[in-house]
């Protein structure tokens, strides 16, 4: 893993493999369909890059989720962190995302559907059979948002809710940094 963070702070561009997000399917007709992307990396900060609307919200090694999150809603910050590495997205985008969408973990939609941002499969919500699955969902929605050109905070707010929800998003990130 250090390795990846070294070479991730040099490097000029990182080909991540994922997948992309479900189709409107329930979870036993669905089918992943694997595919390289890239993820350029431009001018990568050596310190902490600063939470504001225009934040890029491709992976960094820098902290993501923290203890906070983990008490909070029981996910284990590795676990979390991980998952966001492999999916090429900010743990701490990814993890403020999932606070404000389910209340910290506390919303219906999670609790019974394993559902943790709202995903609508057609006219209805997204039922998934285990939270892991939920999560990828998750972060191969916001992947293939970034895919797409939605690569800032604000961009993918934009796209993700009816409301504008970035200050409170910029918010939650920041409480994670300071723990």
């Amino acid at each position: 893993m250090k390795k990846l963070r070294s070479l991730m702070t040099t490097a000029m561009c990182l080909t991540l493999i994922s997948a992309y997000p479900i189709s409107n399917r329930s979870m036993a007709e669905t089918e992943y369909s694997m595919s390289p992307r890239a993820i350029y990396i431009a001018d990568l900060p050596s310190t902490d890059p600063a939470y504001t609307a225009d934040f890029v919200v491709s992976y960094h090694p820098f902290p993501g989720t923290g203890k906070r999150f983990e008490d909070r809603t029981g996910i284990p910050t590795e676990v979390f962190d991980q998952m966001a590495e492999d999916a090429g997205i900010s743990s701490a985008y990814a993890a403020a995302r999932f606070a404000l969408e389910t209340g910290w973990g506390k919303s219906d939609l999670w609790i019974n559907y394993n559902n943790p941002a709202g995903i609508k499969c057609g006219q209805r919500y997204c039922r998934y059979a285990t939270p892991r699955d939920g999560l990828t969902a998750m972060f191969n929605l916001m992947a293939d948002y970034y895919t797409n050109g939605l690569t800032t905070v604000v961009q993918q707010s934009e796209r993700w809710s009816a409301s504008d929800d970035t200050e409170t998003i910029l918010e939650i990130m920041e409480g994670f940094r300071d723990e």
